[in-house]
């Protein structure tokens, strides 16, 4: 069974009066309109090799609710009709039977059918949704780090039960080695990442290990600010503002992680180090 959730409602196939059903959908795993260019060979046959581009996703969901009265159906016809009106944007989020679950920003691309069927007490709508990108995302992976620091605690194992140790004694608390390790990434996409700062933060470096490419930003940050440096569009935003940062964004050099990728990143001070941190936001993607 599908389930399907989006402009606060969860559709799924559950018929039962009252419940929101999804009868179908279609689009979300067809791939996207694809759109290129070609360039003729002069004087010679064929074309040269061009990339192509995907364009947006369109969804198109039927969803309906069996309704027990005049009145229920009055209130079924006018949430429908008032989802995501507006030009208003939501993640619209689709779990398959397996239990595998992919996300997208999604609006109406066209206006919405609603229907009352009196004979079958079911309100029905048709609604057409767009989603610019057309990747679909898993859920976030969030692993933070600071600065590395040398100093640590040591454990030493006592006992054991022959899988695990039981008892032991611990020195300290551990350092930090400065660096964020994704585990190998599935899906069927690259996938960019997104970089958190937590200040305060001194100029800065993020290295992915794997490359050798990096991130620099010449400016520190402060204690208590939010830098968030989104590797997909190049903008570093400050506390969730409108002010793009990206022009403090000294070197530039990064790839997106491919699935079957692993990938480790190491936060490096340009400056004597604070207690700021590092977050790594990676979501895998899906054409």
């Amino acid at each position: 069974m599908t389930r399907v959730t989006f402009a606060g409602h969860t559709f799924d196939g559950s018929d039962t009066p009252g419940d929101d059903l999804l009868e179908n959908l279609e689009g979300w795993f067809d791939g996207t309109e694809v759109r290129s260019e070609t360039l003729a060979r002069q004087q010679a046959h064929g074309d040269f090799e061009v990339p192509s581009w995907h364009g947006g996703r369109i969804v198109s969901a039927v969803v309906s609710r069996r309704c027990a009265s005049d009145a229920q159906a009055g209130a079924a016809r006018r949430e429908f009709a008032a989802m995501l009106a507006g030009g208003a944007f939501d993640d619209m989020t689709v779990v398959e039977a397996d239990g595998h679950a992919t996300s997208a920003r999604v609006r109406l691309n066209a206006r919405t059918l609603v229907r009352w069927f009196p004979h079958s007490q079911r309100v029905r709508a048709v609604v057409e949704l767009y989603a610019p990108d057309p990747l679909r995302y898993a859920d976030a992976t969030n692993l933070s780090t600071t600065f590395a620091t040398s100093s640590g605690g040591l454990e030493f194992p006592l006992f054991t039960d022959g899988t695990d140790d039981t008892g032991f004694l611990e020195f300290g608390e551990q350092g930090s080695t400065g660096r964020v390790s994704l585990p190998v990434q599935d899906g069927t996409a690259p996938g960019h990442t997104q970089l958190l700062v937590t200040g305060p933060v001194p100029p800065f470096s993020i290295v992915r290990v794997e490359t050798g490419r990096r991130i620099a930003f010449a400016r520190s940050v402060p204690a208590g600010d939010r830098l968030l440096i989104d590797t997909a569009t190049g903008s570093a935003l400050l506390n969730g503002g409108d002010v793009d940062y990206s022009g403090l964004l000294t070197h530039w050099e990064w790839d997106p992680i491919n699935p079957g990728e692993a990938a480790t990143f190491a936060f490096l001070a340009d400056g004597p180090t604070d207690t700021g941190t590092l977050t790594v936001i990676h979501r895998a993607a899906w054409w």
